[in-house]
């Protein structure tokens, strides 16, 4: 719709000019051999202004003022009264005008300069041909040239051209919003989706790490125990049924993980209810895990306990890979009404060197802080490895300084963060 009148007026232009040229080619006037009549001028001009109206409308109506005040001021180009019609150019070029975006006061500027030229072609061209006589004065002649019946239906003529164009402008521009408006409606929805497979892309990223990562450090831990124990078949066989254990529950998950690509909530995913399995595994593979719980459980909200026990999950794994042994890995839950306060702090090695932070870090903090809850890390020769944070009982926003905080505050830390 809105290039039409880019091809429209150019269309509309070139039959102007073409209908004028064969109605006045009978015309007798006193002219060379071949030469066309000097009002030809006027046509192509007026021809010339229409078809530029659609494109270029300010330029289109420079050259219909000028083609107007020609025909009425230039004796050698003066039309008769009875080609009146010719100025049927001036509101088709007044309507593109006002229908152009931007370019309503010069509308209303076009408007008035078209009037008084037109009335003064009427007044002059009667004069000519008699039908006119102005009385004497200025303020009088000027008042019959602007307020004749003639001078009074061109200037409503104008006029409803005007009020024409500007409503196909308004019509113009709310099309365009509409369209725009659209156009940007497939933009944000396009934009949505890809968002929500990224995140769901990111989600299943992170529990794949979760449930692989804790499975096979279980695995790897077993397998060295067994391998320790060869001779002893009856420790050997217990650590390899432990391992086959482990394989067939990280098996299980992968495919509750897979079942659930199409349920967003994870309703069939593992949760706190579950983290005596966690910590029973852990122990299996022999690390020594200590349990503290402060308060009076509260009822967990299902995306809150699932992050908890991702939580731990990664934690305890950490612990097995990383962790130093002899001493204890310590997991405190401190209860409170409005949520769960935990840490987790299990032992260094002494030979280990501190490391950038790596998924599994990213994950909890990001598994808290969509959990509606912080999550901090520290590592430090005194204490270990830390992990500490807050998750409320249900899906709101928490700040930190809020909540419970462990008896030793967790600190931000970039460096020192096992994997």
């Amino acid at each position: 719709m809105s290039r039409l009148p880019q091809f429209a007026f150019p269309v509309v232009g070139i039959v102007y000019v073409a209908l004028w040229c064969v109605a006045e080619t009978g015309r007798g006037r006193t002219l060379p051999p071949m030469a066309p009549p000097p009002d030809w001028a006027i046509f192509a001009g007026f021809g010339g202004a229409i078809a530029l109206a659609g494109r270029f409308p300010r330029s289109a109506s420079l050259v219909a003022i000028g083609m107007t005040a020609v025909a009425a001021f230039v004796p050698a180009f003066r039309l008769f009264g009875s080609e009146w019609a010719v100025f049927i150019a001036v509101p088709i070029v007044g309507a593109a005008v006002a229908s152009a975006p931007h370019r309503r006061a010069w509308s209303a500027v076009f408007t008035v300069v078209s009037i008084v030229l037109v009335d003064c072609w009427i007044v002059l061209a009667g004069m000519n041909e008699g039908f006119f006589m102005l009385p004497t004065g200025f303020w009088p002649s000027l008042a019959y040239t602007l307020l004749n019946p003639f001078a009074i239906a061109a200037a409503l003529v104008m006029a409803a051209a005007w009020a024409l164009g500007w409503a196909l402008g308004l019509v113009r521009t709310r099309y365009a919003e509409r369209l725009a408006a659209a156009r940007q409606g497939a933009e944000l929805r396009e934009a949505e989706l890809e968002l929500a497979t990224a995140l769901e892309h990111e989600r299943f990223a992170r529990e794949i790490h979760d449930v692989v990562a804790h499975s096979l450090a279980g695995i790897v831990a077993q397998a060295d125990g067994a391998r320790y124990a060869s001779d002893d078949r009856r420790v050997a066989g217990a650590a390899l049924d432990a391992i086959a254990e482990r394989g067939r529950g990280a098996l299980v998950e992968v495919r509750r993980l897979l079942d659930s690509l199409g349920d967003p909530a994870g309703s069939d995913m593992p949760g706190l209810d579950r983290l005596g399995e966690l910590v029973d595994g852990a122990r299996s593979s022999g690390l020594d895990v200590a349990v503290g719980e402060h308060g009076e459980r509260v009822a967990l909200a299902p995306a809150q306990s699932r992050a908890m026990y991702r939580i731990v999950q990664e934690s305890l794994t950490n612990a097995v890979r990383h962790g130093a042994r002899g001493e204890p890995t310590r997991l405190a839950l401190v209860w409170q009404s409005n949520g769960v306060g935990f840490e987790i702090v299990s032992p260094r090695r002494g030979d280990q060197v501190e490391s950038p932070q790596g998924r599994g870090i990213v994950g909890m903090r990001e598994r808290a802080r969509s959990a509606g809850g912080w999550l901090g890390v520290d590592a430090d020769d005194r204490r270990g490895f830390v992990v500490a944070g807050f998750l409320p009982a249900q899906p709101a926003a928490v700040s930190p300084t809020a909540e419970l905080e462990p008896a030793s505050t967790p600190v931000e830390a970039s460096e020192g963060a096992e994997e």
